[in-house]
């Protein structure tokens, strides 16, 4: 351990591990330098007690949005880490994009302290991605921050069940015309139904904007009888779903 510990230091000074939101140079592997820590907009209380949603203002405990108390989502619980701005974006285009898999522990250390607001999880789900759509990309960003939380929570990991059989364009439009784009996307196998049913589903994407994505995978689980369905995600466009 004390040789190990020496060879870390001597490979820090000749190949200084970099930050990972501006690439300087950093004196240890902390994953971020400080000045790129305090741009991290984390979302904890005060918040929506159902979709997370960040408040201005503490509006009480168990508060819920507008649109929680309005609407009939399909998901039993969301969470998002950061607010998505110009530095998250920046990460998670990076993770995405450019094959910075090496990302992945920091989001990890993030989803950790997140993830406790789940209870009894059976299944951790990526969001899928079209064919076509994965075949360019190389891999399912989302099914990597899958598989790696479900091993750290020791629960099932299951990339397959569900499945994305029609490629779309970013959403635009209101609430309606976005939930009409989605409508017949994903698809779940004859063969999974019976695996899902009564099960509480961990689905998990990098980034959650409108909502209409996230909705219409916890509608067709809850359509196959699955007893709940969360979700997580890195961010979170901080608007009512």
């Amino acid at each position: 351990m004390i040789f190990q510990d020496i060879g870390n230091k001597i490979l820090n000074i000749f190949l200084p591990p970099l930050c990972y939101g501006c690439q300087k140079p950093l004196l240890e592997a902390q994953k971020l330098c400080g000045e790129c820590w305090v741009k991290l907009q984390f979302i904890r209380s005060p918040s929506c007690v159902t979709c997370g949603l960040a408040f201005d203002v503490d509006m009480g405990e168990n508060a819920e949005c507008l649109s929680c108390l309005d609407g009939d989502f399909p998901f039993d619980l969301m969470r998002s880490v950061l607010k998505y701005d110009e530095f998250s974006k920046k990460l998670i285009m990076r993770f995405k994009h450019n094959d910075r898999t090496e990302l992945l522990p920091l989001f990890m250390d993030w989803f950790a302290l997140y993830v406790k607001d789940f209870k009894n999880i059976d299944i951790v789900m990526p969001v899928p991605l079209h064919w076509k759509r994965l075949f360019k990309r190389k891999y399912n960003q989302s099914a990597l921050l899958a598989q790696k939380l479900a091993k750290n929570i020791n629960c099932s990991f299951d990339p397959f069940s569900l499945k994305r059989i029609h490629a779309t364009q970013p959403q635009h439009g209101n609430k309606q015309e976005r939930a009409l784009n989605m409508k017949d996307v994903f698809s779940i196998s004859s063969e999974a139904i019976k695996k899902l049913k009564g099960k509480n589903i961990l689905l998990i994407d990098d980034v959650v904007t409108t909502g209409a994505t996230i909705k219409a995978c916890a509608e067709i689980l809850k359509e196959n009888d699955a007893q709940k369905v969360f979700v997580l995600s890195i961010a979170r466009v901080n608007l009512p779903l």
